[in-house]
């Protein structure tokens, strides 16, 4: 399978956020496929998990076949929980979005800020 991801909301991450994934299968048969999208802290204040898990879909295409995926996630989902505010607090900063089939097999990155 062969994926192509864009980040239709720029660098700037939002309550808005789009992420739209194509993938085609270059094979000659069917296959499944699950994409996954993760996010990654690159310079957040507090340690945060390496790879989230944020959202995933399993697809199946036949020989040929082009889908095109798209997941929403708001900046919202980007936040922890602050024990001494005792509320969710969302860190600014650089943030890495993952595209690929495990956390092993990264295959698209991105970019984006949170501010």
């Amino acid at each position: 399978m062969q994926a192509i991801f864009k980040l239709l909301t720029g660098k700037k991450f939002t309550q808005q956020n789009s992420i739209e994934m194509d993938l085609k299968n270059t094979g000659k048969m069917k296959g499944d496929e699950v994409a996954q999208v993760y996010a990654h802290s690159i310079d957040g204040s507090i340690k945060v998990p390496i790879n989230q898990l944020k959202r995933f879909q399993r697809i199946t295409l036949l020989p040929g076949e082009s889908k095109t995926l798209t997941f929403k996630i708001p900046a919202s989902e980007l936040s922890f929980y602050d024990i001494e505010t005792n509320d969710f607090k969302t860190v600014p900063g650089k943030w890495e979005i993952q595209v690929g089939s495990s956390s092993k097999d990264i295959r698209l990155k991105k970019n984006v800020s949170i501010e």
